[in-house]
């Protein structure tokens, strides 16, 4: 279950970048750089679960991804 819980944040967090860019160009230019400015500065979720060694609990690699978005 929780794999497929995993696959469906990675789905829903790349719909949610679609989306929020495809919003944001309405805003003026200054919002928009200091938007992108910000974005630059976080690091994305990484989904794949094949970084993690191999006894890690697929609770924690899903906390982690959580965490990363947030």
């Amino acid at each position: 279950m929780l794999a497929s819980e995993l696959f469906e944040l990675k789905n829903l967090w790349f719909v949610y970048n679609k989306k929020i860019n495809g919003l944001l160009m309405i805003l003026p230019a200054e919002v928009l750089n200091r938007y992108d400015m910000v974005v630059k500065s976080l690091n994305p979720p990484v989904f794949d679960v094949h970084k993690y060694p191999p006894e890690t609990k697929f609770e924690d690699i899903f906390d982690e991804c959580v965490y990363k978005m947030g």
